[in-house]
């Protein structure tokens, strides 16, 4: 094999690598969000099942207690944005790497190729998706900050508040 090879298969195969560990990271996060909203809906489900006439779930909603038991079930605009920016650095990443493999195919990685026209292929076919996904995760990201805006989950603090 030759060292343009022995490069070409080292950046897939990490490439790969990466993108491995971080779909189980996606899944393992997904997994461990649901759980916590199992166990609060059980919890919050039991701690209403104990108030026997509505004067006393009333009295319990309008003391802090009842006020923060409110805020857990709102959506909290901390996790919604840390999310838009986790999808957004994924984007970015995504979208440079496929634009380097691209521009790799483009100059035929400036001589290292040695005339290896299969690499260009495999840059090409590497590349083309990666970025395209990066841009697509982008989107997504944007459309999803723009849908949260909307429904209030994040709020827009230089605007006044419309009434």
């Amino acid at each position: 094999m030759t060292m343009a090879e022995n490069v070409t298969i080292a950046v897939i195969l990490s490439v790969l690598a990466l993108a491995s560990a971080w779909i189980i990271g996606v899944i393992a996060s997904n997994i461990r969000r649901s759980r916590t909203a199992k166990q609060l809906v059980t919890l919050h489900s039991k701690l209403l099942d104990r108030f026997s006439v509505n004067s006393e779930l009333l009295a319990y909603l309008e003391g802090s207690a009842g006020k923060r038991f409110f805020e857990s079930l709102t959506l909290d605009a901390n996790e919604q944005m840390i999310r838009i920016v986790n999808s957004i650095q994924a984007g970015i990443v995504l979208f440079l790497l496929g634009a380097s493999f691209l521009y790799l195919h483009a100059t035929q990685a400036g001589g290292l190729l040695g005339g290896e026209t299969w690499i260009r292929h495999v840059l090409l076919l590497a590349g083309l998706p990666v970025a395209v996904v990066g841009v697509g995760l982008l989107v997504s990201s944007y459309a999803s900050f723009l849908i949260c805006r909307k429904w209030g989950a994040i709020r827009d603090h230089n605007r006044e508040p419309q009434s």
